[in-house]
């Protein structure tokens, strides 16, 4: 196997959208007023269940069978066929979408996971002690399902649970197109990356050196980024590169029905197999939503256009559409949800809500986990609730390439301390946002080197906040290290869940900036804008509690400026480990409300707990 000084990477933009495959969805839940409880329309648009059925909104119908949560907060199992009693009196905390005839459950909080049926029998117990016990597993995808071992190893068991590819890898993906990637970490830290079939045969290794791959294939293609070139390519299906894309483009996506996003410093645009132009990268934001179908984003609002540039809808919309067939689509316009037909004519009357889930399209993983806490060996704090409570956020294996670039050098940090001015913190007023960390650094209850690394933090964000005040791009430009994984969440098709006020991956769309764009972009920020402003609160360090040097900083921030604000939450990983120059390696900012009046709760927040940097 060949050696890599990169781990297996899985491109972020990946992680968070997933792979897409055909997904037909029976039906959605919607309600017509706030009055009333809810309901679900087929795939046509059809009104198959009243609203008022249920008092908690029902998952999205996938082969027929959805789920109901109780007032006790359990999920009970629902054929669409047979609305008004659950399939069997059995109580489960979490079950997994039928994508297949089977999916993952668990009965209780902390029991085995399991795999049931449609009729909810159970089909396995996902209990194996010669391996360790599986903490984690993903639903199922070409038959298999990724699971993970105690010992952070991980393999795939087919639907009856027999483990078809044993728990040997340090890094993999979910299987898309009868593929997926693995990786096995040597004596000496480097990792072979591979590609294996559903049975575990390899069928190649990947051969370029220091790339970055997304984590699976997709139209039969998988995007790779060169960190020595800085080029974007597509592999065809034995590994050979296909297409290679020019040096003006500095961002690219998985293609998907017949097309890829692909981004340049003039905006975003479309391109075919071919790497032919489809659509020029002039525009502020592009989704690909059908065959030959796109959104594209405008002052704040988004439109349906073909690739030929024509307008199919003439309301503008709040949200992305989302089509569950060739002829039927939600659209969301003034805060209402409508259906839309073949012709794409919106029909007269609206819904209150109308609820796309990103896990039931298959364009997230729906991952369940174990325990319902953060555990030591994942770190993966993510708490499942069920099917429409998953958070689907995983930087775990990003955020490992991260470290172990590092840790080999590949990530260049600066040669000279940032020049600034450090703050007083025994005479900080109460009313700073700094104000609690800040008592504690001051304390003497921290041992010393801990004390320090905080008070640096606060000298830093203190900064950070004024560096948008005076425009200081040389500032940031040194706080960031040049691989800087930069996340910026968008609330895409906002609908208020009541299923533990959970937010759902479907409500948020995350974009990848690189260090590059993120500070060209506050250039053009600064350049035309007269007045900038950063409110920060909940302000909160957390020191990793295995690697003493890396600590994730989580507060609210309020931005405003002369043509822009938002309300959101950010989250810094700082890496303290060069002492002469602290960088950030992570930034992320979620929007601060999931429904446009409801605050995220604590355990939304993206923080540390969900890296994995061991």
């Amino acid at each position: 196997m060949r050696q890599y000084n990169l781990g297996l990477i899985l491109l972020v933009y990946s992680l968070l959208a997933g792979c897409q495959q055909a997904v037909q969805i029976d039906g959605l839940p919607f309600r017509q007023s706030a009055q009333q409880g809810w309901g679900i329309l087929n795939s046509e648009g059809e009104i198959i269940v009243p609203a008022g059925q249920y008092a908690k909104n029902p998952s999205a119908v996938i082969n027929g069978r959805y789920t109901v949560e109780t007032q006790d907060s359990f999920l009970l199992l629902y054929d669409i066929h047979h609305p008004q009693e659950p399939v069997i009196p059995k109580k489960f905390v979490q079950i997994g979408y039928f994508f297949d005839n089977i999916t993952v459950a668990q009965e209780r909080k902390n029991s085995p996971l399991l795999l049931i049926d449609r009729n909810g029998q159970t089909v396995s117990v996902l209990d194996y002690p010669s391996i360790g016990q599986i903490v984690k597993a993903h639903n199922f995808s070409d038959g298999r399902a990724l699971i993970m071992t105690s010992e952070n190893k991980y393999g795939y068991i087919d639907t009856q649970g027999k483990l078809i590819i044993p728990p040997i890898y340090s890094e993999a993906s979910d299987f898309n197109e009868g593929k997926a990637l693995v990786g096995i970490q040597n004596e000496s830290g480097g990792t072979g990356i591979q590609v294996i079939d559903t049975k575990g045969k390899v069928l190649f290794a990947l051969q370029h050196h220091n790339n970055l791959y997304a984590n699976c294939y997709s139209d039969e293609l998988l995007l790779s980024y060169s960190q020595d070139t800085k080029q974007w390519s597509y592999l065809d299906g034995k590994g050979y590169t296909q297409l290679y894309l020019p040096d003006s483009i500095s961002g690219a996506l998985p293609f998907e029905k017949g097309a890829a996003i692909i981004t340049t410093p003039s905006g975003f645009g479309l391109i075919n197999h071919k790497g032919e132009t489809v659509l020029p990268p002039h525009y502020r934001d592009i989704q690909i939503v059908g065959k030959n179908q796109v959104a594209l984003y405008d002052n704040k609002k988004w439109s349906l256009y073909n690739w030929k540039e024509k307008k199919i809808i003439l309301t503008e919309l709040d949200t992305i559409p989302v089509f569950l067939t060739s002829s039927m689509g939600i659209i969301k316009t003034n805060n209402r949800y409508y259906v839309i037909k073949r012709n794409n004519q919106k029909e007269k009357e609206g819904y209150l809500h109308i609820i796309m889930d990103a896990a039931a399209l298959e364009k997230v993983p729906q991952i369940f986990n174990r325990f319902s806490t953060s555990v030591t060996m994942g770190k993966d704090s993510a708490e499942t609730k069920s099917s429409l409570s998953n958070k689907h956020i995983e930087f775990t294996q990003q955020e490992k390439a991260i470290h172990n670039n590092h840790k080999k050098e590949n990530i260049q940090l600066p040669q000279t301390a940032l020049q600034m001015s450090s703050t007083d913190w025994k005479k900080v007023s109460k009313s700073s946002p700094f104000y609690k960390e800040a008592m504690e650094v001051i304390s003497g209850k921290l041992e010393e080197k801990d004390a320090t690394n905080r008070t640096m933090i606060l000298d830093y964000v203190e900064h950070f906040r004024t560096s948008y005040t005076t425009r200081d791009i040389d500032f940031l430009n040194q706080l960031f290290s040049e691989n800087a994984l930069i996340i910026v969440g968008r609330m895409i098709y906002s609908s208020p869940q009541q299923t533990d006020g959970k937010i759902l991956q479907s409500q948020v769309k995350y974009s990848i900036k690189s260090k590059k764009e993120y500070l060209d972009r506050l250039r053009e920020v600064f350049h035309n804008s007269q007045n900038i402003n950063l409110e920060f609160s909940d302000f909160r360090i957390v020191r990793h509690p295995s690697l003493p040097d890396i600590y994730g900083v989580t507060l609210h921030q309020k931005y405003s400026s002369d043509s822009y604000s938002d309300d959101g939450n950010l989250f810094l990983l700082w890496d303290f480990r060069d002492r002469t120059a602290p960088t950030i390696h992570v930034r992320t900012w979620q929007p601060g409300l999931k429904d446009n009046q409801t605050p995220l709760s604590a355990s939304e927040i993206i923080n540390i707990n969900q890296f994995n940097l061991n």
